[in-house]
């Protein structure tokens, strides 16, 4: 990559991050179950109490995001930039993870563009004190790892496995975000297969290349160091991916007793929430599943 595009994607950043420091910020300080609560709980991580006393709403969402506003007041910027350069570095990774199987550098810059200045990121969501602020860049971050996980197939084992244990970092980041994480699995299992078929592929091929005999047995030996190594750094982003949601989990445990990253993950919860949603009645208010009356009128047990 030449200089005029080094500069050409250093001007882009440049001018997106001065656009989110000029676009003011929607904080609702009456959004107890958001703005007010992620600030909230953020105060009370700077003040060294991981989220604060008890209650209700101490695990009621993920723990990432207010330790995010913590980290972003200590750096001493505003939030709006702190996540738009983690969208940025986001849209730079997966341009250039893409590269390969693009025509040229100006079709890279133009993914790298389409996106940057995506209009979604200016949506309401996106400029309030909430989880989509960087939920957005942490999805897009994760599919940049992908990128350059089939980028760097040739590296060196060493470089694979420090970019595994930063898509683990991420897929960590991400998990203890929001609590529906789980939609992304299906992506990153489908990628190690495909990265296991291609390790079968470059094996026969190399079967072929060494005039082996035997096409399967060679192909096999010929493709098991690839396989282990895929195996291994799948570990390794698995590995630290629990280990980063066990040392949420093992926070929450150590100050609230609840084993888990939110409380709404818990057996005992969702199983009176299902109990409840179980019960017949007539009429009812839209967007509320279980009445108050509806719910006092459960014999205990």
């Amino acid at each position: 990559m030449g200089t005029f595009w080094v500069l050409s994607y250093a001007l882009g950043i440049v001018a997106y991050l001065w656009i989110m420091a000029n676009v003011p910020l929607v904080a609702i300080p009456a959004a107890g179950h958001d703005d007010a609560l992620f600030v909230h709980l953020a105060t009370n991580v700077l003040k060294g109490g991981w989220l604060g006393p008890y209650n209700n709403l101490t695990l009621a969402k993920g723990a990432f995001y207010p330790l995010w506003i913590a980290g972003t007041w200590i750096v001493g910027l505003p939030l709006l930039v702190t996540q738009g350069f983690a969208y940025a570095l986001g849209c730079l990774l997966l341009a250039r993870g893409l590269r390969p199987w693009l025509r040229s550098e100006a079709m890279t810059f133009l993914v790298f563009l389409v996106l940057l200045l995506n209009p979604a990121v200016y949506g309401y969501g996106q400029l309030r004190v909430m989880r989509e602020g960087i939920y957005v860049p942490e999805t897009l971050l994760i599919a940049a790892g992908v990128a350059w996980w089939f980028r760097w197939r040739d590296q060196g084992l060493l470089r694979r496995g420090a970019l595994a244990a930063a898509v683990g970092v991420l897929l960590a980041a991400f998990w203890t975000t929001r609590e529906e994480g789980v939609w992304i699995l299906p992506f990153l299992v489908v990628s190690v297969v495909l990265a296991a078929v291609l390790d079968w592929i470059r094996g026969r091929s190399d079967a072929a290349t060494l005039r082996l005999e035997m096409p399967w047995p060679g192909a096999l030996r010929a493709c098991v160091p690839r396989l282990v190594h895929t195996a291994v750094l799948a570990g390794v982003t698995v590995s630290v991916a629990v280990l980063g949601v066990g040392l949420v989990t093992w926070k929450n445990q150590q100050h609230y007793g609840v084993s888990d990253t939110v409380e709404f993950k818990q057996h005992a919860f969702l199983s009176g929430y299902g109990a409840l949603s179980r019960i017949r009645h007539q009429g009812g208010t839209r967007l509320t599943s279980s009445s108050r009356a509806r719910s006092c009128s459960v014999p205990m047990r």
